[in-house]
């Protein structure tokens, strides 16, 4: 075979670009070619020239016949690489060990225990391959995938050329050689590569392939690692491979666990109980049952001694496969099983204990199926007392059959939380189930989706059904109150009063006697003046006062959702307009079972929803956001004690907030810190002092200039319902703050040191 050049430009690396490679004979055969030297500008300078007495000679002006000599044999040297250029192949193709994409039916390995395999057929998704001989058996394709990958891809560094094969080879660990592998090809072609001695100080050893039986390559050791492989190593792991879209049928029993998850038209079902299964976590479960693997093989090669454990089992047309544990563990992290009743395999922990943590889960699903509440088209509401439907249109939703108009946002928004509830396994229906109500949702490109619901429990909660299933599930009081008073969330764009009427706006605590208390927040507004707390000199929140005489304007048009609260304790509501008449009046309360404030209104028994927002304004004082901030000026300051003593002050020096006890950045941070610090809103305007239950830990005094009052905070808790607390001692306002100022204050002090 004619002799092809392996580098397209040249000689190979590290060598003088266009050399030819060294040839070792003679004596210099007698070891492996010398590495390749780099000869330097320094050292060429240096050198003794070749050419001398230039002018001696007939006429002074020949040659000396060594210089002649030298001449001659570099230029036969300059020939070679020209002759070795112009017989490379076509197209820069680059040397390679063995043909690519060969038809390869059998490859035989000797490098360490000697094995054959063979190709038993040939698949669109793998071919099948099969150890040859005594004790053979199904070979791993990804395994035999790679080993040809390696030859196939392995890329020479170099090569040395052979002009006496007989010789060289001996000395390159190739004769004979220390390892080889051999491949048949479909027509009876056959190539051989030959494994010889490693290269000294350098991770590549020495190859030759019948490809170029002229040449010696350099090779990464890699290569000889990836095809030295033991019987053991080769064997099919793939306990068995099935497409995971034919799988029909995973069962899982574990114990007096016995779960079967089953593919149907419209995703999964689990039994029991009896419904449709999460789609994410289903079809991980069958993911993981389509193409198991084994870490590893027990030496008997059966399942004698295997005690039955876990059991996974697969179905699909056709086809049932069995997966059984041992009950202990072979190993660390590996467990002992037994496939089909036949072959005695080791597994990798993960394959057991993942359907055991899938496996309780399987059921926790949306109620109403995995899509997006854009999807929706219509809802149609069964309830006692009648029928009635929203319909999506060009301006959002329309409603059928109710007595007022639906706000699409809050259409919109309720749509969503129903969509987030979920069936949960955790909580059955204890006792039969008996539909009281029913929702339905046609989405688009389904079916429609309907939900039964029971009567409300005592508590408030449901028990729910889906359509066609048996099972049923009891929803937390929160998520029944979507299903079972859906009115209440669907506000009317409407409103019974005019919110700029209205001149005073009173809410009172009140006992459960119904006897009205403290007051919780009062204001009053004065023509062309704005809103204004009666006896505290705090700003109001003028938005958060409009917005919420907004919604209980509204409250008269909404749907009534039921009796008050049993325990008849909350908040009085009361707004005046202009000419004394009451615009609003009523009681409200947190209805517990139901999971949303209720106003019920003067006259009335039952009452009316209201918004989580507008309850926190409600029942929180409406104080202005910048109410807590410290305008600086001259002569201002601030001083941190904690309750043991400790004391840190800071001083406003015309920009930045200083102390000598602390550097610049951090006194500046400080200071910004507790001049305007960070809070959750108001809880009260008169509460009492610390000795109300909740520890102080810190107090602060503040003064806006040298000439301004000053200002004695109280920053500690937590009280009762676990919130962080900032007081003003004179007045005993009370507001929430972030939990990170007593941090900002307790590092402060660190700091200083005092």
């Amino acid at each position: 075979m004619g002799f092809r050049n392996p580098f397209p430009r040249g000689g190979p690396p590290g060598r003088t670009q266009g050399q030819e490679p060294d040839v070792p004979t003679g004596a210099a055969a007698a070891s492996p070619p010398d590495p390749p030297r780099i000869v330097s500008g320094k050292a060429l300078h240096d050198a003794p020239p070749l050419l001398r007495n230039r002018g001696e000679g007939v006429n002074g002006g020949g040659f000396r016949t060594g210089t002649l000599v030298v001449l001659g044999v570099l230029a036969v040297a300059l020939l070679g690489p020209v002759v070795w250029w112009s017989r490379r192949p076509a197209g820069g193709e680059m040397p390679r060990l063995v043909p690519v994409g060969a038809d390869v039916v059998a490859l035989e390995l000797r490098v360490g225990e000697p094995v054959r395999l063979e190709r038993a057929a040939r698949r669109a998704g793998g071919d099948d391959w099969r150890i040859a001989g005594a004790g053979g058996g199904p070979a791993d394709p990804a395994v035999v995938d790679a080993m040809l990958a390696a030859l196939e891809t392995a890329r020479p560094a170099r090569a040395i050329r052979l002009e006496d094969p007989a010789a060289p080879p001996a000395r390159l660990g190739l004769a004979p050689p220390r390892g080889a592998v051999r491949l048949w090809a479909a027509d009876g072609t056959t190539w051989t590569v030959e494994f010889g001695a490693p290269v000294p100080g350098e991770p590549r050893l020495h190859v030759r392939s019948s490809l170029e039986p002229g040449l010696v390559w350099i090779v990464e050791d890699a290569l000889r690692r990836s095809v030295a492989r033991a019987p053991a190593e080769l064997r099919d792991r793939r306990l068995w491979t099935l497409p995971a879209a034919r799988v029909s049928a995973v069962e899982w029993r574990d114990g007096e666990t016995a779960v079967r998850v089953e593919r149907t038209l419209e995703g999964f079902r689990v039994t029991p109980p009896g419904a449709a299964a999460d789609p994410e976590r289903a079809g991980r479960l069958f993911d993981l049952a389509a193409a198991p693997r084994a870490s590893g093989f027990r030496d008997s090669g059966a399942c004698g001694g295997v005690a039955a454990g876990p059991r996974l089992i697969v179905e699909a047309p056709g086809e049932r496969h069995e997966l059984v544990w041992a009950g202990g563990a072979d190993g660390t992290s590996d467990t002992v099983a037994c496939v089909d009743g036949r072959t005695g395999v080791t597994v990798e922990g993960d394959l057991r204990e993942t359907p055991r943590a899938l496996v309780p889960l399987l059921a926790r699903t949306s109620l109403f199926g995995a899509f997006d509440a854009e999807e929706v088209t219509s809802v149609a509401v069964e309830e006692p007392g009648g029928r009635w439907s929203l319909r999506r249109g060009a301006a959002g939703w329309e409603a059928e059959g109710l007595g007022f108009a639906v706000d699409p946002t809050a259409a919109s928004g309720w749509l969503r939380r129903l969509l987030l509830v979920a069936a949960d396994p955790a909580r059955p229906a204890g006792e039969p189930f008996v539909a009281a109500g029913a929702v339905e949702l046609s989405v688009r490109g389904r079916t429609t989706v309907r939900v039964e619901r029971s009567a409300p429990g005592p508590d408030g909660a449901v028990a729910v059904r889906r359509a066609g299933e048996t099972a049923a599930f009891r929803l937390t009081p929160q998520e029944s109150y979507l299903l079972v008073s859906p009115q209440a969330h669907l506000a009317s764009a409407g409103a019974a009063c005019d919110p700029l009427a209205a001149v005073r706006l009173e809410v009172r605590e009140r006992g459960a006697d119904g006897a009205t208390g403290r007051p919780v927040q009062v204001l009053a507004r004065a023509p062309g003046a704005g809103w204004a707390f009666e006896g505290s000199r705090w700003p109001v929140d003028a938005a958060g006062v409009d917005l919420l005489l907004g919604e209980l304007c509204r409250l008269p048009l909404q749907p009534r959702v039921g009796p008050a609260p049993a325990s008849g304790a909350g908040w009085s509501v009361r707004v005046v307009g202009r000419d004394g008449a009451e615009l609003v009046s009523g009681a409200a309360a947190e209805d517990a079972a139901r999971g949303l404030p209720v106003v019920v209104l003067a006259g009335e028994a039952d009452g009316r929803g209201m918004s989580e927002a507008g309850w926190r304004r409600l029942t929180r004082p409406l104080v202005a956001a910048e109410a807590l901030a410290l305008r600086p000026g001259e002569g201002a300051a601030i001083a941190v004690q904690r309750a043991d003593g400790r004391r840190l002050v800071l001083t406003w020096d015309g920009t930045a907030w200083v102390s000598p006890k602390l550097p610049g950045t951090v006194a500046a941070s400080v200071g910004t810190t507790v001049a305007a610090p960070a809070w959750r809103g108001a809880l009260s305007l008169a509460a009492p002092d610390e000795s109300a239950g909740w520890p102080v830990w810190y107090r602060v005094e503040r003064r806006a200039a040298g000439d301004a009052a000053l200002e004695e905070w109280r920053v500690g808790g937590p009280d009762a319902a676990g919130r962080l607390l900032l007081q003003e001692v004179a007045t005993g306002a009370l507001f929430e703050i972030d939990p990170a100022l007593p941090g900002v204050l307790e590092l402060a002090l660190r700091l200083a040191g005092g």
